[in-house]
């Protein structure tokens, strides 16, 4: 996808300059790298806290459980929302740097909104297929664990220790990477009606950055 993205807008600039195709690939490959890393993240922590959420529900109590997965979550929260806002910002300031002399500031930003549809596009696909993979492991492994539940049960069984793996990837890496594009593809179509109006496209960066400090 990316040497497609480079190729077609080389060939078929939107503006004058050499390095669109460059600009744009480079948004759809930076949008996927992020989004991926922040479903393997995801992953990551789920996996850590529902070991503590365990013990802290053994040892004290439904409360003390709570807050640790209350805390979890809301260090991946922050985590997603951070990674797609630097990732926004960088590739937006790289997709305006250094135009050419003949086109003006709004035409500029407008082309870094443009660019940053690629940003969008890199996050979708890994989105869509992190969910995939996550939901063929599962189904795989059901099947493995079906063929044999009649010599091993529970954890004893691993296509079962397997399928849970592949429902975990699945429901936490899948939303994860739904959350990481949904609030990346809102900055853009918000950015993108501006027209150019820099003001009218730093807004949605502007709000995106208050909810999170809020």
């Amino acid at each position: 996808v990316y040497g497609i993205l480079l190729a077609a807008y080389s060939i078929e600039r939107p503006t004058s300059d050499i390095t669109d195709g460059l600009r744009i690939g480079g948004c759809f490959l930076v949008g996927a790298i992020l989004s991926l890393l922040s479903s393997y993240i995801g992953v990551a922590i789920s996996t850590d806290s529902n070991i503590r959420a365990a013990h802290a529900a053994e040892t004290d109590g439904i409360s003390k459980t709570l807050k640790v997965a209350f805390t979890a979550s809301s260090v991946y929260s922050f985590t997603a929302v951070g990674f797609a806002l630097l990732g926004l910002s960088i590739m937006f300031y790289l997709s305006t740097l250094g135009r050419s002399d003949d086109i003006t500031i709004a035409e500029g930003a407008e082309f870094g909104m443009k660019s940053l549809v690629g940003f969008g596009l890199g996050c979708s696909i890994i989105s869509m297929f992190v969910r995939i993979r996550g939901s063929i492991f599962a189904k795989s492994s059901d099947l493995g664990a079906s063929l044999v539940q009649n010599e091993l049960h529970g954890a004893q069984n691993p296509a079962a220790v397997a399928e849970q793996v592949g429902v975990h990837v699945g429901d936490v890496g899948g939303n994860g990477a739904d959350l990481f594009e949904t609030f990346v593809l809102a900055i853009i179509a918000a950015g993108s009606m501006a027209d150019g109006d820099i003001i009218l496209v730093a807004l949605p960066f502007w709000l995106a950055g208050a909810g999170v400090v809020s």
